[in-house]
């Protein structure tokens, strides 16, 4: 992945931004799988 490759280049800036835009979409694949089960 790109997180990896960031990590050689210490580039925390943008890892950060690589696990935040993750964590984004988990929590949307988190509320629409919630919101069809309800």
């Amino acid at each position: 992945m790109l997180m990896s490759y960031f990590v050689s280049k210490k580039e925390r800036g943008a890892v950060l931004i690589q696990a935040l835009g993750v964590a984004s979409n988990f929590a949307m694949l988190t509320q629409i799988s919630l919101a069809g089960f309800l």
